[in-house]
């Protein structure tokens, strides 16, 4: 899982990793939803809900285009602390990477300190992991928000 707090780079570092534009990325705040990254033969995006609905399978050019926010939904969203997507529980993305192809899966998540309800669904899925990369910002010293997550939930 990789995690850390708003805006420190998470999805950039995934889209690095892939060699591709695939994971939301901006300087405002855009990963809505907790993406899991994992091997596919092609690209696509299956979407979880959270109800008893079948997962429904989109394109990624779909999935980029009407699961991504925008700055002012986003701010819209945290003051009156609702989901973006609240029928959806999560996403996953499968993809051709040979990394992935090893059984490895990488999860997106939100950036912890957005709202509550998505600090709640990474933290809530932090049980289900192996592993976890937390990213700091690298011109900052380890706030104190970093400091709270790191130490009393990993």
């Amino acid at each position: 899982m990789i995690m850390g707090d708003l805006k420190r780079g998470k999805s950039t570092l995934l889209n690095a990793l892939i060699g591709e534009m695939l994971l939301p990325s901006d300087v405002n705040p855009c990963t809505a939803l907790l993406t899991i990254l994992r091997y596919g033969p092609e690209k696509r995006v299956i979407l979880h809900y959270k109800d008893q609905r079948e997962p429904e399978t989109i394109s990624i050019e779909n999935f980029q285009q009407r699961y991504v926010i925008s700055p002012t939904e986003s701010k819209r969203l945290a003051d009156q602390d609702q989901e973006a997507f609240p029928d959806i529980s999560h996403v996953v993305v499968e993809y051709p990477l040979p990394l992935l192809q090893q059984g490895i899966e990488l999860i997106d998540t939100p950036g912890l300190n957005d709202t509550e309800a998505r600090n709640e669904q990474v933290l809530n899925y932090l049980r289900d992991c192996q592993a976890v990369l937390f990213v700091l910002n690298a011109t900052q010293p380890f706030t104190l928000d970093d400091h709270r997550y790191f130490f009393f939930y990993i």
